[in-house]
Order: structure tokens, then C-alpha cells, then sequence
């Protein structure tokens, strides 16, 4: 003992000393890795819910389609059904806007 430095009166209090330090160490390795396990399932939730909320388009129904220069009508692409209804592109809120004029 007397190698190491515990050959004195204060060894015992040395070595709760040492069991302290190695105790808050253990206790501070479980809180990082409890810590990693929380952000790991946090991410794969949130890109779960992100997959789930692009699949069930709830931001919207993703870009609008794009009018080719191969549209078998003459009309113009909105009255010609070439974009979602609703909105701006919705041939109906085109011809309300006809009326108003």
C-alpha cells in the first residue's frame, strides 16, 4: 500500500475518495449513453412522422405540374385540367375572376 500512497492514517478516507470519483464516473457514462438512446429515438420518430406526413401529403400535394407543349387541347393548360383544382390554378377561380372584370 505504501507504493501507491495508502500507507498513511487518511487511506480509508483516500479511498472513499477514489469509490466516489469511479461512482459519479459510472453515473456520468449511464447519463451519456441515456442521453444518446434519447437522440437516437428522437430521430428516427421525427423522420417516421416526416415520412408518414409526406406520404399523406399534409404540407400539401408537392409541386404543381408543369403544362407540356404535347397537350392535346388548344386551351390554356389551368382551363385544360392540367393543374390540381383549388387555388390560384383552379380553372374556376380563373372564370370568377372573368366575372368580376
Amino acid at each position: 500500500m505504501a507504493g501507491v500512497g495508502l500507507d498513511r492514517d487518511e487511506a480509508a478516507l483516500d479511498i472513499r475518495d477514489l469509490r466516489s470519483l469511479l461512482d459519479c464516473v459510472w453515473l456520468e457514462r449511464r447519463t451519456a449513453m441515456q442521453i444518446a438512446v434519447r437522440m437516437i429515438t428522437t430521430g428516427v420518430m421525427l423522420a417516421l412522422l416526416a415520412g408518414i406526413a409526406i406520404k399523406l401529403k399534409i404540407f400539401g400535394g408537392g409541386p404543381l405540374p408543369i403544362a407540356t407543349p404535347n397537350c392535346q387541347s388548344n386551351r390554356p393548360a389551368f382551363e385544360a385540367g392540367h393543374f390540381v383544382s383549388g387555388g390560384p390554378h383552379d380553372h374556376n377561380f380563373f372564370r370568377s375572376l372573368a366575372r368580376r372584370a
